[in-house]
């Protein structure tokens, strides 16, 4: 495979020749530049993964490009992090979603897209049968709005499988709306929902579409304000889910009460791979649930601990079990990682 990194150079049997990676991040490329790439994007036909990360394309270079995507048939990943878009640039390049059919990844993240940009995109998804990755991290003002129009989309798409909405301001209704969908959804692998603010009640939402859905294989909740409550709700559906192989609850002020409802569903759960429960607040009486449970699962292979102040007698509990356990590959914790050989 050719990779170019730089911005000097044309696309197409130029310079570049079969150039199929091109690389060209935090360069100030602009909208002029952008327009001069898109132009040779429309004749290209080897250039697979475009990335302009950091470039101050803006919404001008975002019309741009998206205008090449309705003529270029071989470009798989765009990445437009970073760039200024706004909700006009998402548009622009939503409108070449529904006309598109070789793209696979597009990367919006910190793009100050909000909710009539996410309704865009939205729209393109009931449309577009190709996209498999969009990233929409960072953009703050997407919100409960823009997650409702993104659920609707998920409800009518058949091919999406990674959503990326870390630091959106979904708070609980949009993860209400998110988890509808998802008892509908039979394509989505990941979703990613990272520090928005959905609290116990947002936690309860999803747990209840995970004991129906059938597809999700990772979910990441850091930075949620989940609670015990919310822990509680999740381990609940984990009781009862048998897709899930990654639950991700980090900093999410989860106690030992909390730990305690987790490991009662991990003597249940034959499916989850990874828990993560880092910088929570589970203790060494968290820690000897977990640890409790660890004797009878035997599907677990990665445990987060860490910043968890299980103390001395935790840490013995847990260790005692991971030599017990058969399956758990890495224990983590705060002073101390336990890993096979």
């Amino acid at each position: 495979m050719h990779h170019f990194n730089g911005c000097n150079g044309k696309l197409g049997t130029g310079s570049l020749g079969a150039v199929e990676t091109l690389a060209i991040r935090k360069n100030k490329v602009g909208g002029a530049g952008a327009a001069s790439l898109a132009s040779a994007l429309e004749q290209n036909t080897t250039l697979l993964v475009l990335s302009l990360r950091g470039s101050e394309v803006g919404a001008a270079g975002a019309a741009s490009l998206a205008s090449a995507l309705e003529k270029n048939a071989t470009l798989r990943e765009l990445d437009l992090g970073h760039n200024g878009v706004g909700d006009a640039g998402a548009a622009s390049l939503a409108s070449a979603l529904e006309k598109n059919a070789t793209l696979r990844e597009l990367d919006l993240s910190g793009n100050e897209v909000g909710a009539e940009g996410a309704a865009s995109l939205a729209s393109a998804l009931e449309k577009n049968a190709t996209l498999q990755t969009l990233g929409l991290s960072d953009n703050k003002t997407v919100g409960a709005a823009g997650a409702a129009s993104l659920a609707s989309a998920l409800e009518k798409n058949a091919t999406l499988q990674t959503l990326y909405l870390v630091c959106n301001e979904v708070d609980a209704e949009g993860a209400a709306s998110l988890a509808s969908a998802l008892e509908k959804n039979a394509k989505l692998r990941e979703l990613d929902l990272e520090n928005n603010q959905l609290g116990a009640e947002g936690a309860a939402s999803l747990a209840s579409a995970l004991e129906k859905n059938t597809t999700l294989l990772s979910l990441r909740l850091y930075y949620n304000e989940v609670g015990d409550a919310g822990a509680a709700s999740l381990a609940s559906a984990l009781e009862k889910n048998a897709t899930l192989q990654t639950l991700v609850l980090g900093d999410n002020n989860v106690g030992a009460a909390g730990a305690a409802s987790l490991a009662s569903a991990l003597e249940k759960n034959a499916t989850l791979e990874t828990l993560d429960l880092e910088g929570n607040e589970v203790g060494a009486a968290g820690a000897a649930s977990l640890a409790s449970a660890l004797e009878k699962n035997a599907t677990l292979e990665r445990l987060e601990l860490g910043g968890n102040e299980v103390g001395a007698a935790g840490a013995a509990s847990l260790e005692s079990a991971f030599k017990k356990n058969a399956t758990l590959q890495e224990l983590h914790l705060i002073d101390g990682t336990f890993k096979r050989r």
